[in-house]
């Protein structure tokens, strides 16, 4: 039985002229059906880039390298018919920005409509239906008069549950969800990661939850992964790696967490320094200049990811679990 998404050894590059970046490296994680996979980071860190290269969406000047697989089919330079065919049905991708994803000249009811149409095959009054029934599902307020709105009558919290209605309308087996509760008010973050909870159970959707937010991804994600410069860093079972986080960056973004239990006048941890830009060089761990631990090995030589019983860890001196 093949994963419901396998990535091995994947690397993206952009050139521009005689000038290279590196925004992936040899990246290979794993989804089955079901589980909930989250892939958390800083801003810059690469998360959004892999998957949309990993699905044939980057930029012209992207050059890919690896395997990507969905079920056991090779996707990555695939035929535009083959990607055609799984992105939108088999696979669908929630994207960060729901102005810029969504068409602005076309009303909300037609994009939805469109989703069926393409990949279902429905009639236009079963596709309106369905798409009336999926705003509800996601926590929109009068669903009719909201198909026949445009993007720009809706706030970015309502256009961000169209975005994820419209994913959701396929019926995927495979959901990639890039910051999909970044723009909603608690409670209805709340009934979006229900719904999702809801459909792996029932449908057995492998979700790919990309977030910054740990809160967020402690109470939805099975397994967590770190992904720092490019790289994953840390991988391990969500509850594990919150608890005890062995690497340095891990540990980082655990402790920048807001807490209910601390003072009221107590200042939110921080992490100090800056990520290094994706053109940078970096012979050695490209966390170092950050790192408390860091030490002269950390400076000239990179740790590789190394897989154990609890996960997998890049670090020379990591934490004790």
């Amino acid at each position: 039985m093949h994963p419901a998404l396998r990535i091995d050894n994947f690397s993206v590059r952009f050139e521009r002229g005689d000038s290279s970046t590196m925004a992936v490296r040899e990246v290979s994680l794993q989804v089955e059906a079901g589980e909930c996979v989250a892939l958390v980071g800083e801003s810059g860190s690469g998360k959004t880039q892999l998957f949309m290269a990993a699905f044939g969406l980057a930029s012209s000047q992207a050059r890919v390298e690896g395997s990507v697989r969905y079920f056991g089919e090779e996707l990555l330079h695939a035929p535009q018919a083959v990607l055609n065919r799984v992105r939108g049905a088999g696979i669908a991708m929630v994207f960060q920005d729901p102005m810029n994803a969504l068409t602005p000249h076309l009303s909300i009811g037609a994009q939805l409509i469109e989703v069926l149409a393409v990949h279902g095959g429905a009639p236009r009054e079963a596709a309106r239906s369905a798409a009336l029934a999926m705003l509800e599902r996601v926590g929109v307020d009068e669903p009719a008069r909201r198909m026949r709105q445009y993007p720009h009558e809706l706030s970015g919290g309502q256009r961000q549950r169209v975005l994820i209605a419209m994913g959701l309308l396929g019926a995927p087996k495979l959901l990639v969800a890039d910051e999909p509760t970044t723009a909603l008010d608690v409670h209805v973050q709340a009934q979006v990661l229900e719904l999702l909870q809801r459909l792996r159970q029932e449908t057995k959707l492998a979700l790919i939850f990309i977030s910054h937010d740990l809160a967020v991804v402690a109470g939805v994600a099975d397994r967590i992964m770190v992904m720092y410069a490019g790289r994953i860093v840390e991988s391990a079972a969500s509850g594990a790696l919150l608890r005890s986080p062995r690497h340095p960056y891990s540990a980082a973004l655990i402790r920048c967490m807001p807490s209910m239990r601390s003072p009221v006048a107590a200042r939110m941890a921080t992490l100090p320094g800056y990520p290094p830009r994706a053109g940078d060089l970096i012979a050695g761990c490209a966390f170092a200049p950050r790192c408390p631990k860091a030490q002269a090995r950390c400076v000239s030589e990179r740790p590789p990811l190394i897989a154990d019983a609890r996960g997998s860890i890049a670090c020379h001196f990591p934490e004790a679990p």
